[in-house]
């Protein structure tokens, strides 16, 4: 697959190897099969190289942050991993707009930057992913979300071997959606911000009331991969609903929150376990109420 000679290379590029990982002490929600080799690049250019290698190479590969928006099934996968958590770096410029690497944590992020007296995303404070996963899937909160405060982007297309800036109709941004998940040849390298300038007290004044609603509502000390449906319609409350059928707590091994109807908590449960609930709410849901769900979290199966 990949030789011993590559794998040095790869290495002497500025990237840690881990062979034979298990992907489920890389999730959230404590699910994941095994993964031949997860590399873990220290700077943007050893990702650039790691990421055009394995595609000239064509080695099947996936992007990982913390894992926090992701269910992955437990079996044996032939592709492998790039991990984005080495790259964490940000700058302020201007005195507003903030250049920062895919694997820095937006919820540090947040706070730091109203530390600095920065702000203007204090409901995505609370949000556990990396500023990659979070313009991968315009993380929203509270009614904000990336795309409202996304000035662009730098993109490696590795299709075309080119490096360039994407702006805001570019990206395509869309409830949970981006181009980055339309086309997986487009990998984030880093990406600019903006926020205004507020007094310290008040950003973190803000953060505090958000962050206090969270705890009260979510199941913040479960395994748990997020929210775990999209709204299929902007009226239409996902949690709310699987309370009013008789889902909060329902499940053995991983079961429907009984803190908030529309997170999934996992008890050592199993794939199947996970599977058979899926499809059991979608049934249900769609008798009762006319709706697809879908599935929020990125799926590895």
């Amino acid at each position: 697959m990949i030789s011993e000679q590559d794998l040095k290379e790869i290495y002497l590029q500025g990237v840690d190897i881990r062979k034979d990982v298990k992907l489920s002490d890389f999730t959230t929600f404590g699910f994941g099969g095994e993964v031949p080799y997860m590399f873990f690049p220290k700077t943007l250019n050893a990702f650039e190289y790691l990421a055009k290698f394995l595609h000239w190479n064509e080695i099947d590969f996936r992007v990982i942050g913390f894992g926090s928006n992701l269910i992955v099934a437990q079996k044996k996968f032939k592709f492998v991993v790039i991990n984005t958590s080495l790259l964490s770096w940000r700058e302020i410029k201007k005195g507003w707009i903030v250049w920062i690497w895919p694997g820095t944590s937006l919820s540090w992020l947040i706070y730091n930057l109203a530390y600095e007296g920065l702000w203007w995303a204090s409901e995505l404070a609370g949000i556990p992913g990396t500023v990659w996963g979070a313009v991968y899937m315009n993380a929203g909160a509270y009614g904000k979300e990336i795309k409202d405060i996304f000035v662009k982007a730098l993109i490696l297309d590795l299709s075309r071997g080119t490096i360039e800036y994407y702006f805001g109709e570019q990206m395509e941004f869309d409830y949970r959606k981006s181009v980055l998940q339309k086309n997986k040849d487009l990998l984030l390298l880093w990406v600019y911000l903006q926020f205004d300038q507020v007094e310290t007290n008040e950003a973190l004044n803000q953060i505090k009331d958000f962050n206090i609603k969270r705890w009260d509502k979510q199941p913040l000390l479960a395994n748990t991969a997020g929210s775990i449906f999209k709204r299929p319609k902007p009226d239409f409350y996902v949690g709310t609903t699987l309370e009013k059928l008789g889902f909060k707590w329902y499940g053995q091994w991983v079961k429907i929150s009984s803190k908030h109807a529309g997170f999934l908590e996992n008890h050592w449960g199993s794939w199947e376990d996970f599977s058979k609930l899926i499809d059991k709410i979608k049934k249900k849901v769609k008798e009762q109420f006319g709706e697809d769900l879908e599935i929020e979290p990125e799926i590895w199966e």
